[in-house]
């Protein structure tokens, strides 16, 4: 099991690496910081709208990477 979500991690770091910079972001602020689309929409500046999309597209993305689809599989 460790080896396995040792890969997972590293696997899914690669892939949030070749994302767009702002996907990164946005993913980044909303999983691992806690913050609210609202709440980073408003501190980058932006409306909300452009949080959100940027938020579905990283995702559809990294859904998309051949090298996670192994993991939704397991």
């Amino acid at each position: 099991d460790k080896v396995y979500f040792e890969n997972a991690g590293r696997d899914l770091r690669e892939a949030i690496a070749e994302l767009r910079e702002g996907w990164q972001e946005v993913l980044f602020a909303i999983y691992f910081q806690g913050i609210h689309q609202a709440s980073l929409a408003r501190s980058l500046g932006v409306a909300r709208p452009v949080v959100t999309r940027k938020h579905r597209r990283g995702l559809e993305t990294l859904r998309a990477n051949k090298a996670l689809q192994i993991y939704a599989l397991a």
